[in-house]
Protein backbone atom coordinates (compact mmCIF):
# COMPACT_ATOMS: atom_id res chain seq x y z
CA UNK A 1 0.00 0.00 0.00
CA UNK A 2 2.37 2.35 0.76
CA UNK A 3 4.78 1.88 -1.95
CA UNK A 4 0.94 2.66 -4.45
CA UNK A 5 0.18 5.92 -2.53
CA UNK A 6 4.27 7.04 -3.23
CA UNK A 7 4.83 7.31 0.40
CA UNK A 8 7.68 3.88 0.59
CA UNK A 9 11.63 4.99 1.13
CA UNK A 10 13.33 5.49 -2.35
CA UNK A 11 15.22 2.25 -1.30
CA UNK A 12 12.33 0.20 -0.39
CA UNK A 13 10.45 1.46 -3.11
CA UNK A 14 13.54 0.03 -5.86
CA UNK A 15 13.23 -3.14 -4.57
CA UNK A 16 9.65 -3.40 -4.97
CA UNK A 17 9.67 -1.98 -8.56
CA UNK A 18 12.13 -4.43 -9.55
CA UNK A 19 9.96 -7.35 -8.10
CA UNK A 20 7.18 -5.97 -10.01
CA UNK A 21 9.02 -5.87 -12.88
CA UNK A 22 8.69 -9.84 -12.94
CA UNK A 23 5.24 -10.67 -11.02
CA UNK A 24 2.07 -10.08 -12.67
CA UNK A 25 0.14 -11.02 -9.56
CA UNK A 26 2.12 -8.64 -7.48
CA UNK A 27 1.50 -6.09 -10.56
CA UNK A 28 -1.84 -6.74 -10.19
CA UNK A 29 -2.49 -5.91 -6.54
CA UNK A 30 -0.40 -3.07 -7.00
CA UNK A 31 -3.43 -1.74 -9.77
CA UNK A 32 -5.84 -2.59 -6.98
CA UNK A 33 -4.64 -0.89 -4.29
CA UNK A 34 -3.68 2.17 -6.89
CA UNK A 35 -7.38 1.55 -8.12
CA UNK A 36 -9.01 2.12 -4.29
CA UNK A 37 -6.71 4.82 -3.63
CA UNK A 38 -7.90 6.94 -6.41
CA UNK A 39 -11.70 6.15 -5.31
CA UNK A 40 -11.03 7.04 -2.24
CA UNK A 41 -9.60 10.63 -2.58
CA UNK A 42 -12.22 10.97 -5.30
CA UNK A 43 -14.88 10.51 -2.15
CA UNK A 44 -13.40 13.13 0.02
CA UNK A 45 -14.12 16.82 -0.05
CA UNK A 46 -11.63 19.05 -1.60
CA UNK A 47 -10.03 21.58 0.89
CA UNK A 48 -9.13 24.68 0.11
CA UNK A 49 -5.09 25.62 -0.08
CA UNK A 50 -3.44 28.33 1.66
CA UNK A 51 -2.61 31.73 -0.75
CA UNK A 52 1.10 31.08 -0.34
CA UNK A 53 0.73 27.52 -1.55
CA UNK A 54 1.12 27.98 -5.74
CA UNK A 55 4.31 30.24 -4.87
CA UNK A 56 6.09 27.84 -2.74
CA UNK A 57 5.08 25.02 -5.84
CA UNK A 58 6.68 27.33 -8.29
CA UNK A 59 10.12 27.82 -6.35
CA UNK A 60 10.16 23.84 -6.06
CA UNK A 61 10.01 23.68 -9.97
CA UNK A 62 13.36 25.76 -9.66
CA UNK A 63 15.27 23.87 -7.18
CA UNK A 64 18.25 21.70 -8.11
CA UNK A 65 17.15 18.03 -8.75
CA UNK A 66 19.31 15.17 -7.48
CA UNK A 67 19.45 12.97 -11.24
CA UNK A 68 20.80 9.27 -11.34
CA UNK A 69 22.70 8.54 -14.63
CA UNK A 70 20.61 6.93 -17.37
CA UNK A 71 22.33 3.65 -18.81
CA UNK A 72 23.72 4.30 -22.25
CA UNK A 73 23.05 0.21 -23.25
CA UNK A 74 20.52 -1.37 -20.91
CA UNK A 75 20.38 -5.55 -21.42
CA UNK A 76 16.73 -6.49 -21.96
CA UNK A 77 16.69 -9.27 -19.01
CA UNK A 78 17.56 -6.01 -16.77
CA UNK A 79 14.40 -4.31 -14.57
CA UNK A 80 14.24 -0.94 -15.53
CA UNK A 81 14.74 0.28 -11.59
CA UNK A 82 17.85 -1.48 -11.68
CA UNK A 83 19.00 0.00 -15.06
CA UNK A 84 17.91 3.22 -14.06
CA UNK A 85 20.53 2.94 -10.99
CA UNK A 86 23.57 0.42 -12.49
CA UNK A 87 24.17 3.11 -15.40
CA UNK A 88 25.35 -0.05 -17.58
CA UNK A 89 25.03 -3.75 -18.14
CA UNK A 90 26.23 -5.95 -14.79
CA UNK A 91 28.91 -6.48 -16.69
CA UNK A 92 30.32 -2.72 -15.62
CA UNK A 93 28.97 -3.85 -11.76
CA UNK A 94 32.06 -3.10 -9.34
CA UNK A 95 31.39 -6.97 -7.23
CA UNK A 96 32.82 -7.28 -3.66
CA UNK A 97 33.05 -10.45 -2.56
CA UNK A 98 31.43 -10.78 1.24
CA UNK A 99 31.31 -14.62 1.15
CA UNK A 100 32.05 -17.45 -0.71
CA UNK A 101 29.70 -17.71 -3.57
CA UNK A 102 28.48 -14.57 -2.92
CA UNK A 103 29.05 -10.95 -3.82
CA UNK A 104 27.48 -7.20 -3.21
CA UNK A 105 27.40 -3.79 -5.06
CA UNK A 106 26.04 -1.03 -3.18
CA UNK A 107 23.74 1.03 -5.76
CA UNK A 108 23.38 5.08 -5.65
CA UNK A 109 20.37 6.27 -3.44
CA UNK A 110 19.67 9.73 -3.27
CA UNK A 111 20.75 12.05 0.13
CA UNK A 112 17.06 11.71 1.56
CA UNK A 113 16.91 8.15 1.17
CA UNK A 114 16.16 6.34 4.75
CA UNK A 115 18.29 3.35 3.56
CA UNK A 116 21.08 2.24 1.27
CA UNK A 117 20.33 -0.43 -2.01
CA UNK A 118 22.41 -3.16 -2.49
CA UNK A 119 22.84 -5.70 -5.07
CA UNK A 120 23.47 -8.64 -4.54
CA UNK A 121 25.01 -12.11 -6.76
CA UNK A 122 24.72 -14.99 -5.69
CA UNK A 123 26.84 -18.00 -7.33
CA UNK A 124 23.84 -21.31 -8.66
CA UNK A 125 23.48 -23.34 -5.79
CA UNK A 126 23.75 -20.93 -2.71
CA UNK A 127 20.92 -20.30 -0.31
CA UNK A 128 20.32 -16.95 1.13
CA UNK A 129 17.49 -16.82 3.64
CA UNK A 130 16.99 -12.87 3.77
CA UNK A 131 15.90 -12.92 -0.15
CA UNK A 132 13.68 -16.17 0.31
CA UNK A 133 10.21 -15.35 -0.20
CA UNK A 134 7.79 -17.73 1.51
CA UNK A 135 4.68 -16.78 -0.99
CA UNK A 136 6.22 -16.46 -4.51
CA UNK A 137 9.78 -18.36 -3.77
CA UNK A 138 13.12 -16.97 -4.95
CA UNK A 139 12.45 -13.97 -7.94
CA UNK A 140 16.33 -13.53 -8.77
CA UNK A 141 16.71 -10.97 -11.48
CA UNK A 142 18.53 -11.59 -14.22
CA UNK A 143 22.12 -13.16 -13.61
CA UNK A 144 20.83 -14.41 -10.34
CA UNK A 145 20.58 -10.91 -9.07
CA UNK A 146 18.53 -9.70 -6.16
CA UNK A 147 18.29 -6.28 -4.97
CA UNK A 148 18.33 -6.35 -1.62
CA UNK A 149 17.33 -2.61 0.93
CA UNK A 150 19.43 -2.09 4.07
CA UNK A 151 17.51 0.63 6.36
CA UNK A 152 19.74 2.13 8.52
CA UNK A 153 18.90 4.51 11.31
CA UNK A 154 20.74 7.93 11.36
CA UNK A 155 21.43 10.04 14.38
CA UNK A 156 19.72 13.25 14.25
Amino acid sequence: MSYAAGSLDEAFATVVATHLASCAECRSRIRETEEIGGNLLEAIDAVPLDAAAFERAMRRLNEPVETLVEPEQRKPSLSRPLARLVGGGLDDVAWKTVAPGVAMHRLPTSKAARGSLRLLKIAPGKKNSRTRSRRHGDHPGPYGILPRCVRTVRPR
